[in-house]
């Protein structure tokens, strides 16, 4: 049933908007992509989410963390340090979900786009993106670069699978 109506892409300005996001991400990658559990950490309470709806209902959501003193969830997993300095300003983007019905209607693409903009909005220079390797290619496309070797974020998984 892909649905041919316009997204309204936007940052999610209030708690039931930030619920929604976190739980269409919940549903997205334990419901349609299989996975046994995506947990909540403290970065969801400082994160921005990135809506996009048709009508009343959200159909694709991300996470975009400004660094802070709380660092960013990739530090623990890799070394950022050559990514800062006081002429970079740095964020992480990850958990990019989109209902199974909308995927077909570049809501993807278009929500990268807009991210792009919120990002330039934002003054952010440098960008760390957390996603899985099939969705890498959508990132390059749009003008992301590759700066490391892939890492395996241990907060998503499948039951029993080997993350390498």
């Amino acid at each position: 049933m892909a649905c041919s109506m316009k997204a309204v892409y936007k940052i999610a300005e209030n708690e039931p908007e930030k619920e929604a996001a976190r739980k269409l991400i919940e549903l997205v990658f334990v419901k349609e992509l299989g996975y046994s559990k995506i947990k909540s950490d403290k970065f969801d309470d400082i994160a921005v989410f990135l809506i996009a709806k048709v009508k009343d209902q959200t159909i694709a959501a991300l996470r975009l963390i400004l660094d802070s003193e709380s660092r960013l969830p990739l530090d623990s997993y890799a070394d950022l340090s050559e990514l800062r300095n006081k002429n970079k300003k740095l964020a992480e983007v990850s958990r990019l979900a989109c209902l199974k019905d909308f995927r077909d209607n570049n809501v993807s693409i278009n929500g990268i786009t807009f991210l792009k903009q919120v990002l330039t909005n934002m003054g952010v220079t440098h960008v760390v993106v957390d996603s899985f390797l099939h969705s890498a290619r959508l990132y390059r496309q749009l003008g992301f670069n590759t700066i490391g070797k892939p890492i395996f974020d241990p907060t998503i998984f499948r039951e029993g699978a080997d993350p390498v």
